[in-house]
């Protein structure tokens, strides 16, 4: 293998390691990996700061929108209020006007 074909290879391994080393699930050898290639490669570093600035604007906004478990505690809520009886008030229907159920 040539030393071009190596250098790119490596390239492409440190590529694919991006995201994890954003979210820090990086192993250390792979951390070690990209920093030396990152010494060296403006791509690789672009794109890392890229990942980092996207990772940090969603972290943001989850933070930001609605609380979705109270949000579906609420809709159960609802959902158990209409499939429960309604009240009785101690009459019968059919009794006060003479008429039988069909």
């Amino acid at each position: 293998m040539s030393n071009q074909a190596g250098r790119e290879l490596a390239h492409l391994r440190v590529w694919e390691l991006l995201p994890w080393i954003v979210n820090g699930r990086a192993s250390d050898a792979e951390r070690e990996l990209a920093d030396a290639h990152l010494r060296d490669c403006e791509r690789c570093r672009d794109e890392l700061a890229s990942q980092r600035k996207l990772c940090e604007a969603m972290g943001a906004r989850e933070n930001a929108g609605p609380d979705v478990e109270r949000g579906l505690d609420r809709l159960w809520e609802r959902f158990d209020e209409a499939a429960s009886p309604a009240p009785r008030t101690g009459t019968d229907p059919y009794r006060s006007t003479g008429r039988t159920p069909r």
